[in-house]
């Protein structure tokens, strides 16, 4: 859910650096979906609730073995609708 802005907000980041590095080049062309990891992603159409089976494994392996902190571990648990 949150790739798209983190990608709307790389390609200004992009631009603002292209700006105050001085070149007299024209800035970089890139479209959102070229920032995107899945660019040809389209989401369910069922809603889930949290993640599904797979990614619960991995994430109570991974809150077991003390990789990662429980805050962190319950906001991944916790479907997008419920978070702050």
């Amino acid at each position: 859910m949150a790739a798209l802005p983190t990608a709307r907000l790389t390609q200004l980041v992009v631009q603002i650096a292209h700006g105050f590095s001085g070149s007299r080049r024209p800035a970089p062309k890139m479209k959102v979906q070229d920032l995107l990891p899945y660019p040809n992603w389209s989401p369910a159409s069922a809603e889930a609730e949290g993640p599904d089976d797979p990614t619960k494994f991995i994430l109570t392996e991974l809150g077991r073995s003390h990789r990662i902190p429980m805050h962190v571990f319950v906001a991944l648990m916790t479907p997008v609708e419920r978070q702050p």
